[in-house]
């Protein structure tokens, strides 16, 4: 099996992808994206989205690069990012799903943050953002949760806006392991829990965050260590 990462026009794409390699792994732009090859993609933007979406149709194995489950760095209101954070690499999807029962779960009402997923997120499921939150807001209605949905220019971060709230609904925000760390019911459609269906049946959710910590432990890894584990890191 021959394996190729590809870069974008972006500074973390370069920087991820130099990464694979100083491990040996051949890495070259996505405009010369093969799908006879296993590709290695960072991020859905800039034709990673749409080569991974050809992948899928093809029924042929490709991996997923972003920013870890624990321990990542994001972008600041700058646009700017350390590079010394985990990173995942999933096989064949954007995030791997985990099977765990909730620790406990309550029948009381909450005040729901819902987190939905970008345009770009949202086209790889054949969706988009409008139809899931329409979705998403009739569950928690029906529940008889309130809800408020977390706009994108929002200043406040996460942690600080979900002192407001007692549960998050996503689609696949990393957010929701936050909200797990602060002790807040979760509930996903497309992320590393997918228990959507608890809500119809007025179960609130909480997980305990050491049992998911172990879980992805070793699905995450630092530039270095990609360096110099290579191929060893997709697994």
């Amino acid at each position: 099996m021959i394996h190729i990462g590809y870069y974008t026009d972006n500074n973390v794409s370069h920087s991820v992808m130099k990464a694979f390699s100083r491990s040996g792994i051949i890495v070259t732009h996505i405009k010369n994206f093969r799908p006879d090859l296993t590709p290695i993609f960072y991020g859905i933007l800039r034709g990673c989205g749409t080569a991974m979406r050809l992948m899928q149709h093809l029924k042929k194995d490709y991996y997923y690069v972003d920013n870890g489950y624990f321990d990542a760095h994001y972008m600041d209101l700058n646009k700017r990012k350390e590079m010394s954070g985990k990173y995942r690499i999933v096989k064949n999807a954007k995030i791997e799903t985990m099977c765990i029962n909730p620790k406990k779960t309550s029948t009381e009402k909450l005040r729901v943050l819902i987190l939905p997923p970008s345009p770009y997120t949202a086209f790889m499921h054949d969706t988009i953002p409008e139809d899931w939150n329409v979705e998403s807001i009739k569950r928690i209605q029906a529940a008889g949760h309130s809800h408020h949905v977390r706009n994108k220019d929002e200043q406040r971060t996460l942690r600080k806006q979900l002192s407001d709230f007692d549960a998050v609904y996503a689609f696949n925000s990393m957010g929701v392991v936050e909200a797990i760390e602060l002790g807040k019911a979760v509930y996903t459609t497309h992320g590393i829990i997918r228990n959507r269906d608890l809500m119809e049946i007025g179960a609130a959710p909480y997980y305990d965050i050491d049992e998911i910590r172990k879980f992805y432990d070793s699905k995450q890894f630092t530039l270095e260590e990609i360096a110099d584990r290579g191929v060893k890191c997709l697994i």
